[in-house]
């Protein structure tokens, strides 16, 4: 057997090792205990063999294998004729002897003097865990639980092996136990430094904070999804925090900055951008010139460009976003944006609020607030709509990072909403911008993600 879509690999950048076996699959018949999820290998042994190539029985005289043990890996690191690996438990017959799912050797000989350990967490992400084609990794479905430890990374990890779209891959942060979804501090720091951390196709990617200097920070190709990430991208050239490359990505509840480069790049036909921060950077959120792009309830806070589309785009969407002082909030760098909509969004001390170049007939611009900006709209090609507000957010404490709107706010009820419908029933109210709580109607509404800390 290979690995199945049922195996999980631990991971523990202060506490683990990667010459430990990391691995569980509860899948395999008679499966145990979960032994990845220790600091520390359950069993190590230095007198690992088989008795000739091609064996799958492994053997060791000081022993100590037990029932339990089924369904976990053995990380086999040292001896003569081994392929260096990681094996899975598969059977066991006595505490001197198991079976593997494959032969440990190089093809030569049997195994002698093998230093194996059963379970223990790894300590860091490696490249030949998704890669490596000579003993067991990283399959579609696999799920990563990374620990709230900081994990350095040792070698770029550039992940060309895909999930599948039933059976993505996902690398899930936690701080104390696995799915608790962490916010602010308590997700695992990843320090990259220099190191790629990329990802090709049908990877799911939450609750992580990354430190990069990378070309690309956190980059996904196609059809991933990014929840509840953190990139800090250091570097003094012009690289990406985030970066999509493909198609269909969805960014969601992110937080990024570029010092000099761009803090989300999704340069991917349908890429989407729902609830993230973006801030301090050349470009917040820089989008591509392909179709059916969107960026929803996102903040752009003190950047050159809040939100820059690089190209021509067609039917593009930029609804509830706050842009504030940027040198420019939302800009296009050519003509011919077709199916625009750019409803509900707050522009607040900008230099230049809209510096688009041409939006066509068939684009919607309406239902936006503008305060304190130098220029509201830079090209006579755009109008602002009769719906547009102009009256003070009246942020809580806008140099803090913290946009939620006070009494009196001008965004208050200013959005696009339902009641022109003769036939609909009800009282609908939205407020322009990131934040939907109504503190005029006593609270309510959603969830601030950075008071809440989701964004920290």
């Amino acid at each position: 057997m290979t690995t199945s879509a049922t195996a999980v690999w631990e991971y523990r950048g202060a506490s683990g090792n990667n010459d430990q076996g990391g691995g569980y699959d509860s899948g395999i018949s008679g499966a145990g205990t979960d032994y990845s999820q220790q600091d520390a290998a359950q069993l190590s042994l230095t007198d690992c063999a088989t008795s000739g190539a091609g064996v799958t029985t492994l053997t060791s005289a000081a022993g100590g294998f037990t029932a339990a043990m089924i369904g976990n890996t053995i990380n086999i690191s040292a001896g003569t004729n081994l392929n260096i690996g990681t094996y899975w438990i598969t059977a066991r017959t006595d505490t001197n002897t198991v079976t593997l799912n494959m032969a440990p050797d190089d093809g030569v000989g049997g195994v002698s003097g093998g230093t194996g350990k059963v379970g223990g967490a790894f300590a860091y992400i490696h490249d030949r865990h998704f890669d490596f084609t000579l003993h067991e990794k990283v399959e579609a479905g696999n799920t990563l639980w990374i620990k709230n430890e900081t994990m350095t990374l040792v070698t770029s990890v550039l992940a060309s092996k895909d999930g599948s779209a039933v059976l993505p891959i996902k690398i899930q942060g936690y701080n104390t136990t696995r799915g608790d979804n962490p916010t602010g501090t308590n997700r695992p720091l990843i320090v990259a430094g220099a190191l790629g951390f990329e990802f090709d196709n049908f990877y799911d990617i939450r609750n992580l904070r990354l430190t990069t200097t990378a070309t690309n920070g956190l980059k996904l190709d196609h059809q991933c999804l990014a929840v509840n990430v953190k990139v800090t991208q250091s570097s003094g050239s012009v690289r990406s925090g985030i970066e999509t490359g493909s198609t269909y990505n969805n960014i969601v509840f992110c937080e990024a900055s570029s010092t000099n480069g761009y803090a989300i790049s999704a340069h991917s036909a349908g890429g989407k951008i729902y609830g993230c921060y973006a801030h301090g950077s050349f470009v917040g959120i820089d989008m591509g010139s392909n179709d059916a792009l969107a960026v929803i309830g996102c903040i752009a806070d003190t950047c050159t460009h809040g939100i820059r589309v690089s190209s021509t785009a067609i039917a593009a969407m930029f609804c509830g976003n706050t842009l504030y002082n940027n040198t420019t909030g939302l800009s296009g760098t050519s003509t011919g944006h077709t199916s625009w909509a750019v409803i509900d969004n707050l522009f607040k001390d900008n230099t230049t609020a809209i510096g688009l170049a041409e939006l066509i007939p068939s684009a919607f611009l309406d239902y936006n607030l503008f305060h304190g900006n130098g220029t509201d709209i830079a090209s006579g090609y755009v109008t602002k709509g009769d719906n547009t507000v102009s009256t003070d957010p009246v942020f809580t404490d806008a140099a803090n990072a913290d946009f939620s709107i006070g009494s009196g706010s001008g965004a208050i009820n200013g959005a696009f909403n339902f009641e022109f419908f003769e036939d609909l029933a009800g009282t609908y109210k939205r407020n322009i911008g990131f934040d939907q709580n109504d503190p005029d109607a006593g609270g309510g509404g959603a969830t601030r993600l950075i008071n809440g800390g989701l964004i920290s």
